[in-house]
């Protein structure tokens, strides 16, 4: 599983919130390993957690503007078998058409917009 995270300037409020659905599914499904990506305009910090770990306190970094699909270029592992983004869904239409055209897994956006969808993938709210 892959974790992305929006960490940009919309989305601060809810930092501490995406850092609790992150270790929710650690301690919930125990996956083999997590890659976690965060960023704004690029990516601002990635690192693997392996199986039993926990989040003690996740700083997010970032607070710039939105553009998701450095994130998801950097997405580099082949195992990978699903995809989550923590986001407010506030993207460009080019940020949008350059994420449809790479090569993911299956992926969940949780969004902390209700009045937004993803055009892939599929949509949960928080």
């Amino acid at each position: 599983i892959a974790f992305v995270i929006d960490a940009s300037g919309s989305t601060a409020s809810y930092y501490q919130q995406f850092a609790s659905e992150l270790d929710a599914v650690l301690a919930q499904v125990l996956p083999e390993s997590v890659s976690v990506i965060m960023g704004d305009t690029q990516v601002t910090d990635s690192f693997v957690l392996d199986h039993g770990a926990r989040l003690q306190d996740l700083e997010i970094k970032g607070g710039g503007g939105t553009v998701l699909a450095p994130l998801f270029e950097h997405l580099d592992d082949p195992h990978c078998q699903a995809v989550v983004c923590l986001t407010d869904l506030e993207m460009h239409d080019s940020d949008w058409e350059t994420i449809s055209q790479l090569d993911l897994p299956p992926t969940l956006w949780i969004s902390t917009n209700r009045s937004l969808e993803a055009p892939i993938g599929t949509t949960i709210y928080m």
